[in-house]
């Protein structure tokens, strides 16, 4: 092998650990992935922990007073230098063992950021195709940064500034820091987009709020699969070009619901119930919008309409306030049970619900 060929080799390596290339369709995080990482942020730590024994042994070594003044001061300038280096280094090493420790625990996904102070940018661009992320029961994680974000499909400024992948994302659970960015998840796609759990339901509620960038001309936008139970909660408006389908066991809707596709319709799936705030509007295109309460049919499962100034407009598409049974569209009723009627309007003086 040639020097040039051992240098590129040497330079492929990551802490002198050969890259991991996985097969298609390899599933993510598995045994071998584990032990790849594992001896990644281990061979880091040696070498981390070796610089540190160095320099121990290097102040040592020059801890004799030196009679020159200037040779002095040189001397404490490199070593607070040396020491400040070494502290870094030192909260490295603790940021390594809790990431081995997630490793050995099982306890991670995707995350984003590891403190306050640290970002995590991460990009998956296409023109075309599919995009696919499944972070299964561990999902995903961002910290309280300001800077941290994900773009899927297209980004400005990048050679991909525009996409009609269709984008999957499927995680079990969300949990973003308490001070984000707005538009920290970005999906840019003329596609279409699913949001789902990894497994039958997400392990945690879901709020889509002001974190989430949803492309107004995305084709159809999924949110939840008919088995979740998890709640979801929309209070940051949503529009797009296709049809709309929202699953969960309660449904709140803070925000206001549009799609600007001619027939497209707007489906509202709870198992529980689903709750409209004031002065929130859904809005289709000729396409049906359809609030479907109770559809494991236990009998527990209420519409609430609260406040006043809401609009439902469809233009010619039908409206559905119901529950229970059916395929497409529900053939039962919404049932309260003692908790509440079936169809609930808490409105009050003012502005009266539109249906058009």
């Amino acid at each position: 092998m040639s020097v040039s060929s051992k240098k590129k080799v040497a330079s492929d390596l990551i802490h002198g650990v050969k890259p991991y290339k996985a097969t298609r369709g390899e599933e993510f995080m598995n045994e071998k992935q584990e032990e790849h990482f594992r001896a990644i942020l281990t061979a880091w730590r040696d070498e981390l922990i070796s610089e540190t024994s160095r320099t121990v042994l290097h102040m040592q070594d020059e801890a004799a007073n030196l009679p020159d003044p200037n040779d002095r001061a040189s001397q404490e300038t490199d070593r607070t230098l040396e020491l400040r280096t070494r502290d870094r280094e030192r909260k490295l090493i603790k940021k390594i063992n809790e990431s081995m420790d997630m490793i050995d625990s099982g306890d991670y996904g995707l995350r984003l950021g590891y403190s306050s102070s640290d970002k995590g940018i991460l990009n998956f661009l296409s023109s075309t195709g599919t995009i696919t992320i499944d972070l299964g029961a561990n999902g995903y994680k961002s910290e309280s940064n300001n800077s941290s974000s994900i773009h899927l499909g297209a980004k400005s400024g990048t050679d991909i500034t525009s996409s009609s992948s269709n984008v999957v994302f499927k995680s079990d659970r969300f949990t973003i820091g308490s001070s984000p960015s707005t538009n920290a998840l970005n999906f840019n796609t003329r596609g279409e987009i699913l949001i789902a759990p990894s497994s039958s339901s997400f392990s945690e509620d879901l709020e889509l709020d002001d974190q989430w960038n949803l492309s107004s001309y995305a084709t159809s936008l999924t949110i939840g699969t008919s088995s979740n139970t998890s709640d979801i909660t929309i209070s940051d408006n949503i529009s797009t070009s296709g049809p709309i389908s929202i699953y969960g066991g309660d449904i709140t809707l803070s925000a206001n619901i549009s799609s600007t596709l001619s027939g497209a319709d707007i489906l509202f799936k709870a198992s529980e119930n689903i709750t409209v705030a004031a002065s929130k509007s859904v809005i289709s295109n000729g396409g049906d919008v359809i609030f479907w309460a109770d559809s494991d049919e236990d009998n527990s499962g209420y519409i609430e309409v609260s406040g006043n100034g809401h609009n439902i407009i469809t233009s010619g598409g039908d409206v559905y306030f119901a529950g229970g049974s059916g395929t497409l569209t529900p053939t039962g009723f919404a049932h309260g049970g003692t908790s509440a009627p079936g169809f609930n309007f808490t409105t009050s003086s003012g502005s009266p619900m539109k249906i058009n």
